[in-house]
This record gives structure tokens, C-alpha cells and sequence, in this order.
């Protein structure tokens, strides 16, 4: 490490130390969730509380995040495989919180996240449809019951988590998401969930809500991550859209040059090799060879064959896919 970044990081950390030592709040995601899990444990829900504030109050985003991870470490606090007493009895501990502090949006984050857990569970189960409904209007009911709790981009989390679960019309997905952005345009987590919730069609979803997502994205948050979240928004959109991994361009879908630029702002920040492969599967699928080639070259031999998941055929094609374009980058540029 050179010199002036020694002494940056240095200041960087003695500023993060002094800003968060009087709270002492974990700005970390391992030691959040230890910490998350460990109060709620001991039932310190106050300190869990203040806890989530600080991170809600935080304007950078990755540490903002972190009341979403803190949230999630306390409702998964369950074992998988659990028998119902546990599930019960965290329900319980849940609704305590709430009724000892009725301010506390956490409380019922946590609790209608684990209603959900549940409801899913119940569905894998064979469950009635309305044995599920019923959960879901639980959980919608413990959401709604906080006056204020629409101020907070994680409670549009979990309306759109529900409305994914009830397959929910568009329309109604739209209006969550801009209900979020009203709160706060620049929380990651609700846009993913938004992806989520659109594709009600079991990876039918319309492409064309996907495009109003990720330009959205774009222009919300262009001034300090440039095209990056139209890049995030495709990444994990054309995992489950039927349509988007077939053929994510055209008319309604994704503008290449905006998506190339996107991963490139991406990337600046954080190049792992995954995010590289799909990068070039993007490139392949728009048929830009010279981008395709470009970054085939910077992967070298860091193939990750399971982010090649684009293009016609099934998921288990994806190796195909990367051999296939390959193949047609090393063709020169006259080929197509």
C-alpha cells in the first residue's frame, strides 16, 4: 500500500472510530448480524433499536444496508428444521418488543419477516391457499399497525416480499416501489425486492417494467454511482426473467451502451471475476465482438461458467454459452 493511502485509510478509520464510538455500533456486516442476533437473545431490544437508527441515519448507502442485514440476522434466528414451538416462541418475543416499545419500527420488521419465513414454509408444505393468505395478512396487518412505519425504505421491503408471495398485479408492485423511492431513492434493497415482486409470471414477467426499474435506478442515483444500479438492476433481473435471459435487447429491454457503461462504473468498485463473466455475456448477447473480446481477455482463466447463465436454452446450457462465445469473438471482427 503506498504512503498517502496508508495515511488515508488511517484518518478514514480514526474518523469511523470516533464518529461510532460513542454508540458503538458494529459497521461491519459480520459483526452486525453477530451483534443483531446476540441482543436480540439477551431481549436487548433497546440497544437494537439504536442500533438500527444509526444505520437508517447513515448517507452512505453500503452502511445504511446494514439495518437491512441486522434485520434479516434476527428473523432467520430460527434454525432451519425447527419444530413450531421455536417459530412460536419467536413470534412471541417479537410481539413483546413491539408492545414494550411501541415506537419501534424494528420490532415489527422482525416480526412480520418471520410471519413470511413462515407463510413460505407452510406453501412448501402443501399448505391451502388460504392457510397462506391468512399469514400474509398477518403480516401485512403488524406492517401497517406502525403510524410511521411507511418512512422506512425497509418497510416497502417487505410489502413488496408480500406482494411477491400473493403474486400481486404490477400495478401494485409500481406503487410500492415509487412509495420507496419517495422515502429514499438511493437503498439498494427495495429495488431488488421490486425485481422480485415483478416477475409474478414465474419468470414471465413484462421486460418492459424491468427497463423502467433499472433507468429509474439510474437516474436516482447517476450523481454518485453513475449507471452502475441500471447495471445491478439487469444483473439480477435477467436471473429470473424467462425473457431477459433469452434475449435481454430490444424494444422495452435493456440499451447496451447504457449497461456496458453500467458495468464499467460497476466495476470500478468492485471487479470480482463473476461480475466480469456476466459482463461478457451481456457484451456477447448485444453482439458487440470488441467488448466481448476485451473482457474474455481481462478473464483470462477466471471462468466463472455458472454466471454465463444468458442466452436461449436451459440453466444447465450455461457452460455452452461461454464456449459458443468464445468461439465467436475469436472469429475476427468481420464475423457475426
Amino acid at each position: 500500500m503506498k504512503r498517502q493511502d496508508m495515511l488515508y485509510a488511517g484518518a478514514l478509520a480514526a474518523s469511523l472510530v470516533g464518529m461510532h464510538a460513542a454508540a458503538q455500533t458494529p459497521y461491519d456486516g459480520g459483526s452486525a448480524q453477530v451483534y443483531c442476533q446476540g441482543a436480540f437473545n439477551k431481549g436487548d431490544f433497546a440497544g437494537l433499536d439504536r442500533v438500527y437508527r444509526s444505520y437508517m441515519a447513515e448517507t452512505r448507502p453500503a452502511l445504511r444496508r446494514l439495518s437491512e442485514e441486522c434485520m434479516e440476522a434476527i428473523s432467520v434466528f430460527v434454525p432451519s428444521g425447527a419444530p413450531e414451538s421455536a417459530w412460536t416462541a419467536m413470534e412471541k418475543k417479537a410481539d413483546t418488543w413491539a408492545k414494550q416499545t411501541p415506537a419501534s419500527l424494528l420490532a415489527r420488521l422482525v416480526h412480520a419477516k418471520v410471519i413470511l419465513l413462515r407463510a413460505t414454509m407452510a406453501d412448501n408444505a402443501g399448505a391451502s391457499w388460504a392457510a397462506v393468505d391468512n399469514e400474509l395478512d398477518r403480516a401485512s396487518r403488524i406492517l401497517d399497525a406502525q403510524p410511521t412505519a411507511s418512512r422506512d425504505s425497509n418497510w416497502y421491503v417487505k410489502k413488496l416480499e408480500i406482494a411477491k408471495r400473493r403474486e400481486s398485479p404490477s400495478g401494485t408492485v409500481v406503487e410500492l416501489m415509487n412509495g420507496a423511492l419517495s422515502v429514499d431513492p438511493v437503498a439498494l434493497a427495495p429495488y431488488e425486492a421490486a425485481i422480485r415482486a415483478l416477475d409474478t409470471q414465474r419468470g414471465r414477467g413484462d421486460p418492459q417494467l424491468v427497463e423502467w426499474l433499472a433507468t429509474t435506478a439510474a437516474e436516482k442515483t447517476r450523481a454518485t454511482e453513475g449507471m452502475a444500479r441500471y447495471a445491478r438492476i439487469y444483473e439480477q433481473a435477467a436471473v429470473s426473467f424467462y425473457q431477459l435471459r433469452m434475449n435481454p435487447f430490444g424494444p422495452g429491454r435493456a440499451d447496451w451502451l447504457k449497461l456496458d457503461q453500467g458495468f464499467r462504473d460497476l466495476e470500478k468498485h468492485s471487479p470480482i471475476d463473476y461480475r466480469i463473466n456476466v459482463h461478457a455475456g451481456f457484451a456477447c448477447l448485444a453482439r458487440d465482438k470488441k467488448t466481448t473480446s476485451e473482457l474474455l481477455a481481462r478473464i483470462g482463466t477466471k471462468v466463472d461458467r455458472t454466471a454465463w447463465y444468458l442466452g436461449p436454452g436451459p440453466n444447465w446450457a450455461m457452460g455452452r454459452h461461454y464456449d459458443e462465445c468464445k468461439t465467436w469473438a475469436a472469429q475476427g471482427e468481420r464475423a457475426t
